[in-house]
């Protein structure tokens, strides 16, 4: 399991990720309440895995011609995005490979898996609860479904 300082900076390189071309040209400010995220994003580690993510924040940040500030927040004012960050998702459940590839032979093809995250998808394209990298959209049931086919095809 990795640190808590860790798991901040690699939250903030997915947000960046994820938002990427909507904060294109823009300033962005990052709250955390580790202390050591802002240090970090402002000067960089000496630990080689947190001094990796600060650089993978600052490529993202020059790509996209992106200003990030970095700035601690106490704990007592994070209440909301720290119960935030615990939430769990009991129902993260995935069709197994076999099954999918059966249903995608006979179904298929299929272009979309609705109900997916970046480490269960089983295509390229993928709609998830929230926003992480890869996924095209947020909350399935929302999502022009028109093109889903509903008859079986029969080789």
């Amino acid at each position: 399991m990795q640190s808590s300082t860790w798991r901040e900076l690699k939250a903030v390189c997915l947000a960046l990720e994820v938002f990427a071309d909507l904060l294109s040209n823009t300033r962005v400010i990052s709250y955390s309440d580790n202390q050591n995220v802002a240090s970090i994003l402002l000067n960089g580690s000496r630990k080689l895995d947190l001094q990796v993510l600060a650089l993978e924040a600052f490529q993202i940040c020059l790509k996209y011609r992106i200003s990030l500030d970095a700035k601690w927040i106490p704990r007592a004012l994070n209440v909301r995005a720290d119960s935030i960050s615990k939430l769990v998702d009991f129902d993260d459940y995935a069709v197994n490979g076999f099954v999918f590839h059966s249903i995608n032979d006979h179904w298929g093809p299929h272009t979309v898996n609705r109900f997916a995250c970046s480490y269960n998808t089983k295509l390229p394209r993928f709609n998830f609860r929230y926003f992480q990298p890869g996924c095209k959209a947020v909350d399935a049931f929302s999502q022009d479904s028109t093109t889903i086919r509903l008859v079986p095809r029969f080789v």
